[in-house]
């Protein structure tokens, strides 16, 4: 992340990606380099875009942190978890997990800006990429993505060219497989939409029709702060307005009771991804 200086000169928030790859990737290469450490278990105990959690956002104080409330937050954290996922496999690493290091801010104005992932008691759009997590299997599956911007170039420059990267983070259990697709892209800017073909493969061969449910988070899906913002930021709302604020900070199922048709352990499924967008695809069967 930048500095204040540098959001007003600019006008937009610049997420660094590239410096928070980069960062790991130096550990896990020396963590590689040295008999007594190269096969411990790695933990990762603050994974995470900036090092300022305490740097609320309003009140003129940092305003590059309102990141921290919306969509591109939630874009940002399945983007950097899963290239953190490649980056231990490719320094055979014994990656373990990644933890946020978030906290809870008491008697503090709503969507004040701090790194937190609710806010009042109300989620943020970044813990519903959490939540989608969570409803991952337990068996990662090889992803190949013709919008992949590629591991290298990511830890090295970000994602900042005229391209978002569209990719997917997948996995199975006995009788299912999840997907979760995004669109992300480190300047919060406003981009096209991806138009994204999913081929899955390794469905059962004597499976014809899967059931389809894609869970969304994006600018108006699972996003608390548009909805806040959309009733004129009240500071602090009202009790019915706070339900209503709680109520879109759910976890929002875009579609479900989808019949898919697969032939020969494969299907396809087309999804639309705006910019910053996260999916969560599960075909069960």
């Amino acid at each position: 992340m930048g500095s204040s200086q540098q959001f007003r000169q600019r006008g937009f928030v610049r997420m660094g990606v590239a410096a928070q790859l980069a960062t790991i990737d130096a550990g896990f290469n020396i963590v590689r380099s040295r008999p007594q450490t190269a096969s411990l278990p790695v933990v990762i105990g603050e994974s995470d875009p900036d090092g300022c959690a305490a740097c609320q956002a309003y009140e003129g104080l940092h305003p590059e942190n309102a990141y921290r409330n919306g969509s591109i937050f939630a874009a940002y954290t399945i983007e950097q978890l899963t290239r953190t996922m490649d980056l231990a496999d490719r320094a055979k690493v014994d990656l373990k997990g990644a933890v946020t290091w978030a906290f809870e801010f008491e008697n503090q104005p709503i969507f004040a800006g701090f790194r937190t992932l609710a806010t009042d008691g109300i989620a943020l759009p970044v813990l519903n990429t959490f939540r989608m997590l969570n409803k991952m299997g337990t068996q990662r599956l090889a992803v190949n993505s013709t919008g992949d911007v590629g591991l290298d170039s990511i830890t090295r420059q970000g994602v900042r060219g005229p391209n978002s990267d569209i990719h997917a983070l997948a996995s199975r259990d006995e009788r299912r497989i999840t997907i979760i697709a995004w669109n992300y892209h480190d300047d919060e800017l406003p981009g096209p939409q991806a138009d994204v073909t999913l081929n899955v493969g390794g469905i059962p061969g004597d499976v014809t029709k899967l059931n389809l449910t894609e869970w969304r988070v994006d600018d108006t899906h699972s996003n608390a702060h548009t909805a806040w913002k959309n009733m004129g930021s009240p500071k602090p709302p009202t009790v019915q307005q706070k339900a209503q604020i709680e109520a879109a900070s759910e976890l929002a199922v875009l579609r479900s009771g989808i019949d898919v048709s697969a032939k020969d352990g494969a299907a396809a499924i087309k999804l639309t991804l705006p910019r910053e967008a996260v999916s969560l695809i599960e075909l069960r069967w």
